[in-house]
């Protein structure tokens, strides 16, 4: 049976999980609120060991849905936490690396942070997005050959900060 403290531990790799996919914190973080509440609801019944697999299927779940809906989780008449989203693109001081990771596309970008900062498995990656192995295997190769795609010079200079 899986904790409260494992759904804790888990928050802030879901927020930042959400926050890559969606490009707007204050959306991102209503998503998150919004899984969480459903999974607190059903939680008792989650094993220990897949809780974290469980939890991110759900977002995952959730931002889809929340994208293909069109609809934003917070009614219209309440104020943005952030900056609109196109402030952020605009904003020529922004890492080359962050411009180039909204370039992706969705599946793309939900496969590399998968794999690359949450360390999931291909296999995990697929039960998380429900996509086969060899769409999540490719989804991965193309975002890395976008990404490689970058001139070196500028991926260098905007790692170290000195552009």
């Amino acid at each position: 049976m899986a904790s409260v403290s494992d759904l804790k531990r888990a928050i802030p790799n879901l927020r930042c999980y959400s926050r890559a996919l969606t490009g707007d914190p204050g959306v991102a973080d209503d998503l998150v609120e919004n899984c969480l509440h459903t999974a607190a609801d059903i939680f008792e019944t989650v094993p220990q060991n897949g809780v974290r697999i469980w939890l991110f299927t759900m977002l995952h779940a959730v931002i889809l849905r929340n994208a293909l809906s069109g609809r934003r989780p917070r009614p219209a008449n309440t104020p943005a936490r952030w900056p609109p989203r196109e402030t952020h693109v605009a904003d020529s001081r922004e890492p080359g690396l962050q411009l180039a990771f909204r370039a992706l596309g969705f599946a793309q970008k939900a496969v590399l942070f998968l794999m690359a900062i949450e360390d999931f498995s291909d296999q995990e990656a697929a039960i998380i997005t429900r996509m086969t192995v060899h769409n999540v295997r490719k989804a991965l190769r193309e975002a890395l050959d976008q990404l490689s795609a970058l001139p070196l010079g500028f991926v260098a200079l905007k790692q170290d900060g000195s552009a």
